[in-house]
């Protein structure tokens, strides 16, 4: 078990009542929760976040929201192409790549053309 990471720990927790609640309403013929999976993980090289990544893609397989679960990474430098229309192409095949995977993109402030 790992110590700390209420916030995130409380996000699961959200996210199973939402599953188990959403599964009761499906019996019921009833309209389900939208619900987005996404999530960011802050902090400092080495506090975990991959880890914690690795463990939300496995709860998610788990209670059936995923596929596989696996993490695939990925930093910026795998997104941005050189010429006109790559960066669209690299994503792309990216987002293919990591279907029904969690996809954990590193460093992603280098996204924002503001932040450099």
């Amino acid at each position: 078990e790992m110590e700390g990471l209420g916030a995130v720990k409380a996000s699961v927790d959200a996210l199973l009542r939402l599953a188990e609640s959403n599964a009761a309403r499906e019996e019921l013929e009833l309209p389900t929760a939208e619900v987005s999976l996404n999530r960011v993980f802050l902090g400092n090289p080495g506090t975990g976040k991959t880890t914690v990544a690795r463990l939300y893609g496995q709860i998610l397989r788990e209670i059936g929201l995923l596929s596989v679960g696996d993490v695939v990474l990925a930093t910026p430098s795998d997104m941005i192409g050189s010429a006109l229309g790559q960066s669209e192409e690299r994503t792309n095949a990216l987002l293919d790549q990591s279907a029904g995977c969690v996809l954990v993109i590193d460093e992603a402030y280098g996204l924002d053309p503001a932040s450099g």
